[in-house]
């Protein structure tokens, strides 16, 4: 199977949007790309692991072990490395921390929406009885925050709001966008995130928390 690096180069630059890294290892010219789940994600790590089918010299392991720190089984991804990494390490990373790179914004699309909702979205009720959709997207300046509103805007015709959370920002969906928003990504979302979509909302168990009555496991 040949590949679309374009549209792996897609992929690569959104995950790390999210939850993926791109990183060096001792004495690699190029970097290597790895991502974690609980086992209980395990379709997601499959799913992110066929991206990778066909990309020449490039292999990809997937293990599963028990963390040191917490003693929690996690699922492990990781690719060998190869310069289509080392790329998205250099746009992405200003200073060894991540950035939004404007480059990136000209490829979103509802795949890439939809990892990034996998990653880091969450559904919940606030404590008025409103229901929110966010994306947390806390690591990256506010700068950067409205240049991704702004792409959502052009390329999806999404409104996300940018809101303080604490000393940082986030990303909440417009009331307006939400129907639009989840019949688009809704086909790209794996078994296991699917407690993210609004339809199984009835079949969580809600649990409180300070501000938020929280419907969806968040993370």
């Amino acid at each position: 199977m040949k590949t679309n690096m374009m549209q792996l180069s897609k992929f690569v630059t959104w995950s790390v949007t999210g939850d993926g890294y791109v990183g060096y290892a001792t004495h690699n010219r190029n970097a290597h790309y790895s991502i974690s789940r609980s086992p209980e994600h395990k379709d997601y790590i499959e799913k992110v692991a066929s991206k990778f089918i066909g990309l020449q010299d490039c292999k990809v392991t997937v293990e599963e072990y028990v963390r040191k720190d917490n003693s929690k089984s996690v699922i492990a991804l990781r690719t060998s490395s190869h310069p289509l990494f080392t790329r998205a390490r250099e746009r992405q990373y200003l200073n060894g921390q991540r950035v939004i790179d404007p480059h990136q914004l000209t490829f979103l699309d509802w795949e890439a929406a939809a990892f990034l909702y996998m990653d880091d979205g969450s559904l919940c009720v606030n404590n008025k009885g409103s229901l929110i959709t966010r994306i947390s997207t806390c690591a990256f300046r506010y700068y950067e925050q409205e240049a991704l509103r702004k792409a959502f805007i052009e390329k999806l015709g999404v409104i996300w709001n940018i809101n303080r959370n604490g000393n940082t920002w986030q990303l909440n969906l417009a009331k307006q966008s939400r129907d639009l928003w989840f019949e688009n990504i809704t086909p790209f979302i794996v078994d296991s995130y699917k407690y993210k979509l609004p339809e199984f909302l009835q079949k969580e168990t809600p649990r409180t928390g300070d501000d938020f009555v929280y419907l969806t496991k968040q993370g």
